[in-house]
């Protein structure tokens, strides 16, 4: 756990979401919707390759190799992994990404997202397509692409707590976040401003920790992306959604 001092507002900040390489626009309901294979849409609105990765070697070397190499979460808005057929968003958006290139698609998932990011770094894989925002910390060292959905910070917490009407309401408590997530560089960011909201950061490895850590009283706050709130609040009515 970290400590950080934080400022009061939270849903009014928007932010770009999008996997690092998940360069096909999809309609805004599919995250939350599992499509049986019959009644898959029959096609994506694909946009154009990212600008930025037509100028790096990545491009040649994909199409060289034959194989795109992805780093991914299990998770329900991302990639759930099936015998049948694997389903989720970002595994559809990079599969026809891979599609166009005419590559196949090599998946690796990781175990959070920072581990996702670790993955790029060291050239494991070629890009992360694992529910990320962008996160202006890491623009120096990675390229995004461009946003398939703009989302907002959100405050989550357990049915037995009090909904806050901003941070400065829960002083001194523990807010849990996904390890290496935009969501944490924020709070960290923000922590560091003059007359910040005394806060203690958890890391949790990935968002389904958090959902579970309050399901069953083990978290009291968390902070998530509202795409990722609509859904925990979808799955269980322990959950409660703040500001």
């Amino acid at each position: 756990m970290t400590e950080a001092r934080a400022r009061g507002g939270i849903g009014r900040w928007l932010i770009p979401l999008l996997g690092v390489g998940a360069l096909f626009a999809a309609p805004m309901g599919w995250w939350i919707h599992t499509w049986a294979p019959q009644d898959r849409p029959d096609r994506l609105v694909a946009i154009d390759v990212a600008d930025s990765f037509k100028r790096t070697p990545q491009l040649a070397q994909v199409t060289d190799r034959g194989v795109l190499r992805v780093a991914t979460l299990i998770e329900p808005t991302v990639y759930i992994p099936d015998s049948y057929r694997p389903q989720g968003l970002e595994y559809d958006l990079t599969g026809r990404f891979a599609e166009r290139l005419g590559v196949k698609v090599d998946y690796v998932v990781v175990e959070s997202i920072e581990a996702a990011y670790k993955a790029v770094a060291d050239n494991r894989v070629d890009l992360a397509a694992a529910g990320l925002a962008i996160d202006p910390a890491r623009e120096e060292r990675f390229v995004f692409s461009p946003p398939y959905l703009t989302v907002s910070r959100k405050l989550i917490h357990a049915v037995d707590r009090p909904t806050p009407e901003d941070l400065a309401e829960i002083a001194g408590e523990t807010v849990a976040v996904p390890a290496g997530s935009a969501s944490q560089s924020w709070l960290e960011r923000i922590g560091r401003e003059p007359n910040a909201v005394p806060l203690t950061i958890e890391e949790r490895p990935d968002k389904l920790s958090i959902l579970e850590g309050i399901r069953h009283g083990k978290i009291e706050y968390a902070l998530t992306l509202s795409h990722t709130a609509l859904l925990a609040h979808k799955l269980s009515d322990d959950v409660v959604i703040g500001p």
